[in-house]
């Protein structure tokens, strides 16, 4: 399989996203805990991000460690910037990066509007929001929208959400 670059011009858009998906599942693993995770990839999956710790350790930048060229003989030379990698990686994959409460208590999401989220994406949102609920602890959820240059054009806050400001999150984005 060939290696990914930020430009490699031989990949497709849909090979770069496989390619990316697959080395990221390698590299960190899946979790169903939301305290642990780090992005959701399009199928729903969220990438644990704890370090092997109870809750996310890893910074969310050290995913530009997938467009590290696995074909050189040092394995730390990197093709991508840091920041470019990590808004490229959203744009390929159209995953979410998420950041869950240490104890559980919210659930914060950074929607990057290249890809609009998928059916399964909405889902794991959905489930680990009611695992939160059901923990009983204060619900919060904060999300950011990004327009495929990187630009910031949705922030907000909720406090004491509901389940039904997910849906209400949605069908903002679903309007950009």
């Amino acid at each position: 399989m060939r290696h990914v670059t930020l430009k490699n011009p031989e990949l497709s858009e849909d090979e770069k996203k496989q390619v990316l998906e697959k080395r990221a599942k390698e590299r960190y693993g899946t979790t169903v805990d939301s305290k642990k995770g780090g992005f959701i990839l399009s199928d729903g999956t969220m990438l644990d991000f704890s370090g092997g710790k109870p809750h996310r350790t890893v910074d969310h930048h050290t995913i530009g460690g997938l467009y590290y060229d696995p074909h050189t003989e040092s394995k730390d030379v990197p093709i991508a910037a840091h920041e470019d990698s990590l808004v490229d990686f959203m744009k390929s994959t159209g995953a979410i990066r998420m950041h869950g409460g240490t104890s559980g208590e919210w659930l914060d999401v950074e929607v990057n509007t290249t890809k609009k989220p998928t059916d399964a994406q909405w889902n794991t949102i959905k489930r680990e929001f009611k695992e939160i609920e059901a923990r009983g602890k204060d619900h919060d959820l904060g999300y950011d929208v990004y327009t495929p240059e990187g630009s910031r054009v949705a922030a907000k806050w909720v406090e004491g959400a509901k389940l039904g400001d997910i849906d209400a999150l949605r069908g903002d984005i679903e309007k950009l």
